[in-house]
């Protein structure tokens, strides 16, 4: 991710389509010495260490899933002020 996002701040791909950025940048990375695909490794992990340190209390919580595609539903759901009945009326 590192090396891409440095890559692809090259102005040569500034009109090109993201998946085509991406394969060109592929290529880039296979055709990379050893010393300077370890020097964005040691990047990438030095990233997951900083990042670990800022966000050491977060953990992922899920959130409601959608058992409708009904957009009020969900918006209803999350006033606990507002029974499943008024609901039920609402969407009939």
């Amino acid at each position: 991710m590192i090396y891409r996002r440095d890559k692809s701040a090259n102005p040569k791909f500034v009109n090109m389509h993201s998946k085509d950025v991406s394969k060109v940048i592929s290529n880039m990375w296979k055709n990379e010495s050893d010393e300077v695909k370890m020097l964005f490794e040691a990047l990438a992990r030095k990233s997951v260490e900083i990042y670990s340190e800022l966000y050491h209390d977060y953990k992922y919580k899920l959130k409601y899933k959608l058992k409708s595609k009904n957009f009020f539903v969900y918006k209803f759901k999350l006033k606990k002020d507002i029974d499943k009945m008024s609901i039920k009326f609402i969407l009939n």
